[in-house]
């Protein structure tokens, strides 16, 4: 019975982790960065174009993780869906408690194995990570694996012992997964290689034959590291990161910074272990302080615990540097590598609690009792992120926009990656999403003018509606202009992100790096009577808009165009109670061959080719209120050019 009950308990565990990681899987995605990966799994692109052709489908991110993504959802011939897409991460969650395991028992024993695997099952950040098309699950299994890798081989060393086949699997599996998925776990694998060599080093000065495991080693980590850092994406990524406009270094350690690093990093490191709120907050600082102690009083005796202190001391140490020089602000996500030294430290602490009451109370269930408690505090968030109703405000978003803004309408947004990325999946056909000015980061932003495009957009698109998200807050200040230019807004707030981010247990949270108010987000928008009354006020006798039949378009120069290929309306409102007479001008650009416009068959203009130009048709005449001036573009053969249209306007005669 006793060789049985370690096995139903680890059974046990993979049913709660496997449920808690496939449930509802198909519940509306969230994040940017997933709508991109989401797309990649939609282009049906073939594993090995990822893996050859990767810049033109993923940019500067290593190519294996999509490759692999696209090879399940293919070879098993499954419909691209949220829950298939989500299904290769739910499968490395679970995964991952079979390595939880063994790294848990090669720290202690197999009562620390099982305990890890449970808290790891049930820890929300992991269960959240698990659940979504992105990397972050096979980057923790990575880091698990590289720890049982390690202690698997101080063990050897400590039982006179050469590394046998399972260490290099261990260990190669290990580096492959931290090198080729995503350069945030760069940092974790150098602290890995560096402590094999540690161990591996000493020994082989002594003799010959020592030096065998490390040619192999290093053998395997050449073939797997170095053409992963000498590719392309690998080589630009590593430069940009280190010297290019996402970090300046001394700027960030003595300059403006987004929130306190130290604070910010202590509490996301606390997330990972039970959360930052409430009894969570309490129970993970006595988890982490408890593990530090259970390595202390062996520190000693015991050469593994001994290591296993120096490499997580080296991992944290060198993650919170990074973060102090990092210009973008660290999300609970960016220390998802640090969460296996963080899962095995807690546990170690547990079980060295639980010894300590039991030597001392002599009751065998009060310390397990007391980690039942701890656990249970990170279940029940676990199964609440997996149940609450979520649609992300950028569905929402969507779905309002479908059913209260005029069919193409033009939404702007405030910046280019969350809400374009997002809307890419969630827009409907019925409006059409663009963005301010191209990139990130924020110096991209202010170099180029965002809130002044913003603002050249709406002048020569009225109808047009903003979006706001507010990221850029915390650095520019809130913004009046909106709330000025536009007569009504429709705000949207992510309730279930806000809550599980008030108790620190959602793992896109930013922490302290922003406000609350980075959750909710806004639509501001003007109808045709609001601007009609609104040039009334201000006295205008004129008021031109874009009427229907044009298609909008951005140029690879970012400038916001609307493209008259056959017909098009302009709506004229005369303001007054008296029939006037104006012309009707129109500033834009013919494509590759001159354009010949026509307005309500009556008057005729060319646009030259390739040109930057303004001209004038009429004279027409307006009738008080609404007029509808029909353009017609006249020119052949068929199909007729492009005209692209800049902005409209009229003028009295």
């Amino acid at each position: 019975m006793r060789k049985i009950a370690p096995v139903l308990i680890m059974l046990a565990v993979l049913a709660g982790g496997s449920y808690l990681r496939l449930v509802r899987l198909d519940y509306p995605t969230m994040g940017s960065d997933v709508m991109v990966y989401y797309g990649i799994c939609q282009s049906g692109a073939s594993p090995g174009e990822l893996m050859v052709n990767s810049p033109k489908h993923i940019g500067d991110l290593p190519p294996l993780w999509f490759a692999a993504h696209n090879a399940f959802l293919q070879w098993l011939n499954l419909e691209v869906n949220y829950r298939n897409a989500r299904l290769p991460d739910a499968l490395i969650g679970i995964l991952t408690l079979l390595a939880v395991y063994g790294a848990g028992r090669a720290a202690g024993d197999r009562r620390t194995g099982l305990l890890a695997a449970l808290f790891v099952a049930i820890q929300p950040l992991h269960v959240q990570m698990s659940r979504e098309c992105y990397f972050y699950a096979p980057i923790v299994l990575g880091g698990f694996l590289a720890i049982w890798a390690f202690l698997h081989l101080a063990s050897a060393q400590e039982n006179g012992r050469p590394p046998g086949p399972a260490f290099y699997a261990l260990a190669f599996s290990g580096f492959l997964l931290l090198t080729n998925i995503q350069i945030s776990s760069w940092n974790f694998a150098a602290i890995f290689a560096l402590a094999l060599y540690a161990l591996l080093l000493p020994p082989a000065f002594r003799g010959a034959a020592s030096w065998r495991p490390v040619i192999w080693m290093t053998l395997g980590f050449f073939v797997i590291g170095v053409p992963t850092l000498l590719s392309d994406w690998g080589m630009r990524d590593a430069i940009v990161s280190l010297f290019g406009e996402r970090k300046d270094y001394w700027h960030n350690i003595f300059g403006d910074r987004l929130g306190n690093p130290w604070l910010d990093s202590g509490r996301i490191l606390l997330a990972y272990v039970g959360g930052s709120g409430g009894l969570r907050l309490a129970a993970s600082v006595f988890c982490l302080a408890a593990g530090i102690g259970a390595l202390a009083v062996r520190w000693r005796t015991d050469r593994q615990r001994r290591l296993l202190g120096l490499f997580a001391a080296g991992a944290i140490v060198l993650l919170i540097a990074l973060h102090m020089t990092s210009s973008y602000p660290m999300e609970n996500r960016h220390y998802a590598n640090l969460f296996p030294l963080l899962a095995i430290l807690a546990t170690l602490g547990l079980v060295h609690w639980s010894d300590w009451l039991l030597a001392r109370i002599r009751k065998p269930g009060a310390g397990a009792l007391g980690a039942v408690f701890i656990l249970g505090l990170n279940a029940y968030p676990a199964w609440l992120s997996t149940h609450l109703d979520w649609e992300p405000p950028y569905a929402k978003v969507a779905k309002w926009a479908d059913e209260n803004l005029p069919a193409g309408t033009i939404v702007q947004c405030d910046r280019w990656y969350t809400p374009w990325n997002e809307f890419r999946v969630n827009a409907s056909s019925n409006v059409q999403y663009t963005f301010t000015v191209p990139n990130e980061p924020i110096q991209t932003y202010t170099g180029s003018r965002w809130r002044e495009t913003a603002k050249e957009f709406i002048a020569n698109n009225p109808l047009a509606a903003y979006f706001e998200n507010k990221t850029y807050w915390t650095r520019l200040g809130p913004w009046k202009w909106p709330h000025d230019q536009f007569a009504r807004r429709q705000d949207f707030a992510d309730d279930t992100a806000a809550r599980l981010d008030k108790m620190g247990l959602f793992y896109r949270t930013r922490q302290l790096a922003f406000p609350r108010d980075w959750i909710p987000v806004t639509i501001f928008y003007n109808t045709e009577d609001d601007l009609v009354a609104r040039a009334r006020n201000a006295g205008q006798r004129l008021l031109c808009l874009f009427g229907s039949g044009w298609e909008y378009t951005k140029t690879q120069d970012y400038r916001d165009w609307y493209a008259l290929r056959q017909t098009a309306t302009a709506t004229l409102h005369n303001l007054t109670p008296e029939p006037l007479r104006a012309h009707l001008e129109v500033r834009g650009a013919a494509v590759n061959s001159p354009v010949t416009l026509t307005a309500d068959s009556a008057s005729n203009t060319v646009f030259p080719a390739n040109q930057f130009w303004t001209n004038r048709l009429g004279p027409l005449t307006l009738h008080p209120g609404r007029n509808e001036i029909r353009l017609e573009n006249l020119s052949g053969p068929q199909p007729p050019g492009v005209l692209l249209v800049q902005r409209i306007s009229a003028r009295e005669n």
